[in-house]
């Protein structure tokens, strides 16, 4: 088990007896999400959080799921929990999917899940975008316009970036990566001595477009 897995259950075993003294356990989902203090938004797979769901009558105890989610997909899983059915948010958007099948141990095809996660600001490290799609992450670079490609379930700590060995992977990704950003009109950081935007992910001189 992990080091941050274990850091919750304290808290957990704490918040478990309060509700179970107040007689209100079986109406409470427990929700502990691990942080780990700010950190990097792309490090490795390996480092990011642990996430552990109570929900009584539905999820299982001792259950593991290895299935990866993102931010985004707590606003809906939490108001299908409540039994909301008809909400909206502002932008009109609803930015992340529901795991709730996934509590209920339901078994759901992540291979072409795509995760997208932008950061083109120099705060804490350079400018980057990343896409996760199934087994493969690329992470690019906009100072550089540099392309890393890494496969989570072989390289978890995400020391060998593969993209010179997996061009057409790398061109794809990056395609899909600059499409999105394109889609919901990110920024981009500029060079101070020209002003000019760096480049998109497809743009970069790693690949070759035909």
């Amino acid at each position: 088990m992990k080091k941050s897995t274990l850091s919750l259950l304290p808290l957990a075993g704490t918040l478990s007896c309060f509700a179970q003294e107040k007689s209100i356990k079986p109406h409470i989902i427990f929700f502990l999400v691990d942080d780990m203090g700010w950190q990097k938004t792309s490090v490795p797979f390996w480092k990011e959080k642990t996430i552990l769901v109570k929900w009584p009558g539905v999820t299982t105890d001792g259950a593991v799921c290895n299935q990866p989610l993102i931010i985004e997909d707590f606003f809906p899983s939490i108001l299908e929990m409540a039994g909301v059915k008809r909400y909206s948010q502002i932008g009109g958007v609803i930015d992340g999917k529901s795991f709730v099948p996934l509590l209920r141990g339901k078994k759901v095809n992540s291979e072409n899940s795509e995760f997208f996660w932008p950061f083109p600001h120099n705060y804490g490290e350079e400018p980057y975008s990343v896409i996760r799609k199934g087994d493969w992450k690329l992470i690019y670079w906009y100072k550089g316009s540099k392309l890393e490609l890494y496969n989570i379930p072989d390289y978890i700590s995400e020391s060998n970036d593969l993209a010179a060995a997996n061009p057409e992977n790398t061109k794809e990704l990056a395609i899909e990566l600059g499409k999105y950003l394109r889609k919901v009109n990110t920024g981009r950081p500029a060079f101070k001595a020209t002003g000019k935007p760096c480049l998109w992910p497809d743009e970069s001189p790693q690949i070759q477009r035909k």
